[in-house]
């Protein structure tokens, strides 16, 4: 205890008020301290011992003892709340102050409970911008998308147009890819933008994730094949069933085996292994690519973290987003590498459902 005075009758409030965060006190009328917990002796740095039997109001602003001695004597029959300036360690620092009685018998005592306002309003406009940021990367997403897709409509038109020009076929090829990364970045901000939501919902229906492994390994397998990367497939013949959303779990497994075949090079591996392990399916994708540098490696899930991936990499957001929705399933990924030039692992396990009946 940080009080060796015992005017309470109430030995479990102590014991739970004793570990509260938050620095608490209970207080007579005139602001004489009964007990503090320890998150208040810390505040006010000295002991319980010192600090009875003493008056709260010393460790006030002097001009604002008149209105805390009036917000003890209302909090007698309301709780009340205020702002007033405490001297922490000789400095002056604004804090909230929450004042109710504290049933004690033969005598009025008030329990004080105090909170940083500095924090508070630290929280508050963290919040804030994330909020903005949000909103600012889904309508700059959404501000992008309409002409990026447009330009992909005029590009294949043109493809049509011109299917005997070789030369020109080869020019628009590039171009057709340049704006197909460009409208997969835009997509990748949206749902980041999307998962960074509190509103944040995912589908729930049951089915066999092997179609989204298969389907993002058939999307993937032009590209893997451009750069000369083999791609070796081990998924069970059992259905491994789960609850999610198809779609957005089917992002996941694209944007893993999207990042494999962007860092590992010409001749390279990927392996794509799906299994029941235990209540779980698993989902490794396992290349012997360009690897992750330890420094890197506690941070390939945080947005725009590419450290010295090159510009076409692309921003880094990917990943981030493949967590989010993998946590919203009830889900863990995680990365695994020996370093640079020693390939990555990427491990999904997500929930498997009760029933086998897609």
């Amino acid at each position: 205890m940080s009080s060796n005075v015992d005017h309470s009758e109430e030995p479990l409030y102590r014991s739970i008020v004793e570990e509260l965060p938050h620095p608490v006190a209970t207080v007579l009328i005139d602001g004489t301290f009964v007990f503090v917990n320890r998150a208040m002796e810390t505040l006010l740095g000295a002991s319980g011992t010192q600090l009875v039997a003493t008056s709260f109001l010393a460790h006030v602003d002097s001009a604002e003892h008149e209105s805390l001695k009036a917000l003890l004597d209302k909090s007698l029959s309301d709780r009340q709340e205020g702002e007033f300036t405490l001297l922490v360690d000789g400095h002056p620092k604004r804090m909230q102050l929450g004042a109710k009685r504290l049933p004690m018998d033969g005598v009025d005592a008030v329990t004080i409970v105090v909170a940083d306002l500095s924090h508070q309003v630290a929280r508050s406009v963290a919040e804030a911008l994330g909020a903005v940021k949000s909103k600012l990367l889904s309508a700059f997403s959404e501000e992008l998308r309409a002409p990026l897709t447009s330009m992909l409509g005029r590009v294949e038109l043109l493809e049509y147009r011109l299917k005997d020009d070789a030369r020109v076929m080869h020019d628009l090829a590039n171009l057709k890819n340049a704006i197909e990364t460009q409208i997969r970045i835009v997509s990748d901000l949206l749902d980041l933008a999307e998962t960074e939501k509190d509103a944040f919902r995912i589908e729930t229906d049951q089915f066999d994730i092997r179609r989204a492994i298969i389907s993002a390994i058939d999307f993937m397998a032009v590209a893997a094949k451009n750069k000369s990367v083999a791609l070796k497939v081990d998924v069970p013949l059992e259905q491994l069933v789960v609850i999610g959303d198809s779609d957005r779990l089917g992002k996941v497994m694209l944007h893993l085996l999207a990042n494999a075949v962007k860092f590992t090079g010409s001749g390279g591996l990927i392996h794509i292994r799906a299994a029941r392990v235990d209540t779980h399916c698993e989902v490794r994708v396992e290349d012997n690519g360009s690897g992750i540098a330890a420094e890197l490696l506690p941070f390939v899930f945080e947005p725009f973290r590419r450290g010295d991936a090159p510009p076409e990499a692309g921003l880094g957001i990917g990943l981030a987003v493949a967590r989010r929705i993998v946590e919203a399933h009830g889900g863990t990924v995680h990365a695994a590498s020996s370093g640079a030039g020693n390939g990555a692992t990427f491990v999904v396990q997500i929930p498997l459902a009760n029933k086998m009946d897609v």
